[in-house]
């Protein structure tokens, strides 16, 4: 099912990779110097780690000596004309797409092409894990008057009417496992602020969904395409749809 005012405020493709032999920092260099058509140097951050090395000698206990190495992790790319943003790291990859999200087949095969370059330009051995996550944002109109969150999504948390009181704002985070899907995981976190005197009220539905591999990258190419597309994706699309009412899609028409 596809909405022509889908709720999405992010979309993420995540790869975690593992290096069998020790890396070359300047790999990433290179490739943040490969991403230049859309994502100019001036929106480029480096993500450092500072390490703090500290020596003990046993044979003259006031000797210490210290060191201190600023290593580079990866570099976080901004688009300055479609709202893209890549971290491309030592041991993980993502490409994150802001509104308008446009179609799956946009989004995976950019996110893909992005991946492929990392991974031929950074050598990249194995992989380990694969993530998408998206962040949706329901606005549920709001003329101060209380509403029921079950008139919107069907997972809510409740309260005891015991309590006589009302949910002002709440989070709430589910890891869900499915035997249709293994062995892809899933997180969900759902949030509702204070409603306050704003119009409507954003109810953030936040899925992610992931599944551990070992896997190289070379032969596994296709592999790995198909665990995004007939898995990861399907799984997504299903925790989504099956969570919200038609009440909720009729905002996303």
């Amino acid at each position: 099912m596809t909405f022509s005012n889908p709720p999405i405020v992010e979309a993420i493709f995540h790869v975690v990779v593992e290096r069998d032999s020790e890396f070359n920092n300047e790999k990433l260099n290179d490739y943040a110097k490969h991403i230049t058509e859309g994502f100019p140097a001036f929106d480029r951050q480096e993500q450092r780690f500072l390490k703090n090395d500290i020596s003990f000698h046993s044979d003259d206990p006031h000797n210490i000596t210290s060191s201190i190495s600023n290593i580079l992790q990866g570099y976080l790319l901004a688009s300055n004309d479609n709202p893209r943003v890549i971290q491309a790291n030592i041991d993980n990859f993502s490409f994150s797409k802001l509104p308008p999200y446009g179609t799956w087949e946009s989004f995976y095969k950019e996110a893909n092409e992005f991946w492929e370059k990392y991974a031929e330009i950074t050598s990249v051995d194995r992989v380990k894990r694969l993530g998408l996550r998206y962040l949706n944002r329901i606005e549920i109109p709001f003329d101060n008057r209380s509403f029921k969150l079950r008139e919107y999504i069907k997972i809510f948390p409740e309260v005891t009417d015991d309590l006589s009181v009302t949910i002002s704002g709440h989070f709430m985070q589910m890891s869900l496992d499915s035997e249709l899907y293994k062995p892809s995981r899933a997180i969900v976190n759902q949030a509702v602020g204070n409603v306050g005197d704003m119009k409507s009220t954003p109810l953030i539905f936040d899925v992610e969904v992931f599944q551990d591999v070992d896997l190289t990258h070379q032969n596994n190419s296709k592999e790995i395409e198909s665990i995004f597309i007939n898995n990861l994706r399907i799984f997504k699309n299903s925790i989504f749809l099956n969570s919200i009412t038609e009440k909720s899609q009729e905002l996303f028409k």
